[in-house]
């Protein structure tokens, strides 16, 4: 399941871990608007577990946010209540009865969830964890797909991590899209870092949602950033940076050998099922082990893709897209000079 296809969220919360914690001010608002989902999903589902006798103030807000309070009696000398169990429970009651439900917010830094949050996953549901910064087990950013860091967004002296290393994350997805041809949307962006670092959240680097951490990486010149047809965001390397590294196409040389290699590449990939950049990519990459792009004076930013583009000016190739992916074609031009003696 990926982030994008999102369409219904079941949101559980251990108030019991979560609230606990006097030195947080929680504030249920700021937790439902913190969890970034896909513009068409929503939350269908909101449970907070706890003895909610011992939590009187935060129960109006609760209720004034749609949350369902299931109450949980505290019993024994500890004052444990089950409130995990109970979660774990229902959690799974609903991913095996509720088939519609595809995404699951764990609102809890407790390592006991590792276990639930391992099934849900093999039950294709995607997960995120919303935790304490300082109190959420290191072990849950490996498991779920998400974690977000609520201290983050609501102590007024939290740690900020550099947001020159979030930068960093974003520009190599963004390179890595492009040099396999795919389209750089905010979402694919940010899923792909998602698959690099799975503990990667915006709200680590004080951001309540990804659009807003996408702003500031404009506003500081990291990205440019346009609209998308569907209602996402395209993701660009800046203006200057490209101009830098070889905005203007430059002139080809391209010799009758590497088209020949080109048109080879281009019918396995064809003949496997996609002719995707990536996979022609690799075509050529297994022909020619320093085969690289920069050899006919394309960037290293533009990629693989930025010399498809050129050839496809050239009229060598024809470019195509399909389900955000770039393929090729051999054009008439192509197969004509690849066949000449």
């Amino acid at each position: 399941m990926i982030k994008e296809e999102l369409r219904n969220v079941a949101l559980f919360i251990d108030f019991e871990n979560f609230g606990a914690d006097k030195e947080i001010n929680f504030r249920a608002d700021n937790l439902l608007d913190m969890i970034d989902l896909p513009r068409e999903a929503r939350i269908i589902m909101k449970r907070a577990y706890a003895d909610w006798g011992r939590f009187p103030k935060f129960k109006q807000q609760m209720l004034e946010n749609s949350i369902e309070l299931i109450e949980m009696p505290s019993h024994g000398k500890r004052g444990k209540n089950g409130a995990d169990m109970k979660l774990t429970v229902d959690a799974l009651e609903t991913a095996l009865m509720k088939e519609y439900v595809d995404a699951f917010v764990i609102v809890s830094g407790d390592s006991d969830y590792t276990s639930l949050i391992s099934k849900l996953r093999e039950y294709d549901k995607y997960v995120i964890v919303v935790g304490h910064s300082k109190s959420t087990s290191k072990l849950l950013a490996g498991y779920c797909d998400e974690i977000i860091y609520y201290a983050s967004l609501t102590e007024s002296e939290v740690e900020v991590s550099d947001l020159n290393t979030a930068y960093k994350y974003l520009t190599s997805a963004i390179k890595a899209l492009l040099n396999e041809g795919a389209e750089t949307t905010g979402s694919g962006v940010k899923s792909r870092i998602k698959q690099v670092r799975p503990g990667f959240s915006e709200s680590e680097y004080g951001f309540a949602q990804w659009r807003g951490f996408l702003r500031q990486a404009a506003a500081d010149k990291v990205v440019d950033l346009s609209h998308a047809s569907d209602g996402d965001v395209l993701v660009s390397l800046p203006r200057q940076e490209k101009k830098e590294e070889g905005e203007q196409l430059p002139n080809l040389s391209i010799s009758r050998d590497f088209l020949a290699q080109l048109c080879k590449a281009i019918k396995e990939s064809e003949h496997e099922g996609r002719s995707m950049f990536s996979r022609i990519n690799d075509r050529l990459l297994k022909h020619d082990p320093a085969f690289s792009p920069t050899r006919f004076g394309i960037s290293k930013t533009q990629g693989f893709s930025g010399l498809m583009r050129r050839l496809s000016e050239e009229g060598y190739v024809q470019i195509y897209r399909k389900d955000q992916t770039y393929s090729a074609a051999i054009t008439e031009k192509m197969q004509r000079l690849t066949t000449q003696s």
